[in-house]
């Protein structure tokens, strides 16, 4: 068999080609669903303690919240709170977890060292919302139908003050570098207010959005970002100066936006949104405020939450009864995220097209020393 030096190293090259490019253009699986986790009963909010990674979700069909591992992603423990617990918050400086429990009027908190309960602290009317600050060890709990913030001191476990509003508080987040809490509240026409935690006042009001839902905090950049739930987009502030950047629709016709999530290692933000019953988790890009890619069919509860410390997402999925788990890099945006065997392991047209492009390139070095064999010979 002759082949000129030209054909055989065409043919080898063309292997090294698509093995390469085979190899890569499939979505590496750090940008996929990693596993679910069964939970307890209508999952409805989660936290993150960074530190432990712990992760805590409320539960509030089964009025517990379970607690996750997040090396294993297995339940190591499930913990009895109150009555149709909602809004979880986890301060990674005191280990310690508090949740709102929106039928009994109170605030569950407990302990990360032993899953067990350190006390319940009567609030207002059906709190929903909290948020922590773990420099001044300060809890938030917005009191949905007392249309007012119980501010709990962490130390005492004692509301030490409340903070009116017109009307009942939704989602709650701080951002401890700036001693901010940003407030939506609900209505048709949303309001975002700016609180300076040091005295507890209103320091600006901004209109938000049509019913605004959520609100998160990257405490890396001073940005602040709010769903909107009718219709399906995200409010950009800059939390610097207390103004509004942008506001980016979520696709090409969601209907709405729940739980927003940030990132402040990946400057991603996680956003949960819902059309024609389908719910999709997307994927929003804090540097160029653009929507790089979307998640179909990824949990049911509109809750999301960031482990900033191992780059991984939690979505819950009320539905299901169960939380998503996902993986967030810096590139993930470079390609839309795919849904992967729990294994995290590349799908198997992956290795398929790995092999191909190796048995090319054997096929190649077989046919050049045989060719050389023949040169020798002659």
């Amino acid at each position: 068999m002759k082949m000129s030096s030209f054909a055989w190293l065409c043919l080898i090259a063309t292997g090294l080609l698509v093995a390469a490019l085979l190899a890569t253009a499939l979505p590496a699986s750090a940008q996929t669903v990693a596993s679910t986790i069964a939970v307890g009963a209508k999952p409805r909010y989660l936290a993150v303690n960074p530190t432990t990674n712990r992760i805590y979700v409320s539960n509030g069909g089964s009025n517990d919240v379970s607690v996750i591992d997040g090396a294993r992603n297995a339940v190591v423990a499930t913990v009895a709170v109150g009555t149709n617990p909602q809004g979880v918050a986890a301060n990674p400086a005191t280990n310690r977890v508090y949740v709102a429990n929106l039928g009994s009027d109170d605030v569950t908190v407990i302990d990360g060292a032993s899953n067990k309960v350190a006390a319940t602290i009567k609030v207002g009317k059906r709190p929903l919302g909290i948020a922590v600050n773990s420099v001044t060890n300060k809890v938030y709990v917005g009191d949905a139908d007392g249309n007012d913030i119980s501010v709990v001191d962490g130390a005492s476990n004692a509301v030490v003050a409340t903070i009116p509003f017109a009307s009942g508080p939704n989602g709650l987040a701080v951002n401890p570098a700036a001693n901010r809490l940003y407030v939506v509240t609900t209505g048709s026409e949303g309001v975002l207010s700016v609180i300076d935690t040091t005295g507890n006042t209103v320091v600006a009001t901004l209109p938000s959005g049509s019913n605004s839902a959520e609100v998160a905090v990257n405490p890396a950049t001073n940005r602040f970002y709010v769903t909107n739930t009718m219709i399906g987009n995200v409010s950009v502030f800059d939390g610097a100066n207390n103004t509004l950047i942008t506001t980016v629709n979520l696709g090409e016709r969601p209907t709405g936006s729940f739980g927003v999530a940030a990132n402040p290692t990946t400057n991603h933000i996680w956003l949960t949104t819902f059309s024609r019953g389908t719910n999709s988790l997307v994927l929003f890009d804090g540097a160029s405020n653009t929507v790089t890619a979307t998640l179909a069919n990824v949990g049911s509860g509109a809750e999301v939450a960031v482990n900033p410390a191992t780059n991984l997402i939690y979505v819950v999925d009320t539905d299901k009864n169960a939380m998503a788990v996902l993986r967030d890099s810096p590139q993930a945006g470079a390609s839309q995220p795919t849904k992967l065997p729990n294994t995290g392991e590349p799908a198997l047209p992956t290795w398929a097209a790995l092999v191909a492009g190796l048995a090319l390139l054997g096929l190649g070095l077989q046919i050049k020393g045989r060719v050389g064999e023949g040169r020798g010979s002659v």
